[in-house]
């Protein structure tokens, strides 16, 4: 038996076992999930700049039917899918080109500004995989508000996939955050991307060439 105390807000048992913790569990081979509400408490954000708000406690227990958890039979919209580049964000890019071409070996395979995401971003020829660099162009962006928080390190892991609006539907389907509903052009295909929330804080990329 496992215990997980966590926090949700307006939502009765039922509803938060069906359609909040249920899907995520179940998909990772966790069975008998139950939940019990606490009742009411205050908590407080250590991020500065949120107050104090009202929530509610859920209290959950829930068990697994063996040490490995199983593979549901509808969770296979990444099974077949390929690992297609590492992006790592950074400061420079002519720094970081520098390191990782200059010092580390890794060929420039191309480097292109990409207007429409603010970014600049460089891909690079690994023996057995693909790295992209990618530096914000505007300090207003998405990236660049990702470097501001985090700083430089890993931005996202991107997989190819054959058909990204299928794909998008059963991720969709099985309650996964996504940033992106629909996908749109990048520099190599269509993209999406899948909110890092879903991958334990790492940024999925779909990619469809």
């Amino acid at each position: 038996m496992s215990r997980l105390l966590v926090h949700v807000e307006g939502q009765t048992e039922e509803d938060f076992v069906n359609e909040v913790l249920g899907p995520h569990l179940w998909a990772y081979g966790y069975t008998q999930v139950s939940a019990r509400l606490l009742g009411n408490a205050r908590l407080r954000s250590r991020r500065a700049g949120i107050k104090a708000w009202p929530v509610k406690r859920a209290y959950l227990q829930f068990m697994t039917s063996s040490a490995q958890p199983s593979i549901r039979e509808d969770s296979m919209a990444l099974s077949h899918a390929q690992l297609d580049h590492v992006g790592i964000v950074v400061y420079s890019l002519d720094a970081a080109l520098a390191t990782y071409c200059g010092m580390f070996g890794f060929q420039l395979l191309e480097r292109v500004h990409v207007p429409a995401y603010s970014v600049e971003v460089a891909f690079l020829e690994a023996d057995n995989g693909t790295l992209e660099l990618l530096a914000p162009t505007d300090e207003e962006s998405g990236t660049a508000r990702f470097l501001a928080s985090r700083g430089e390190g890993i931005h996202h892991i991107c997989f190819a996939v054959t058909d990204i609006q299928r794909t998008l539907a059963e991720l969709r389907g099985q309650g996964i955050q996504l940033i992106d509903e629909t996908p749109r052009q990048g520099v190599h295909g269509l993209v999406a991307f899948v909110h890092p929330k879903a991958g334990h804080g790492v940024m999925i990329e779909l990619l469809q060439k």
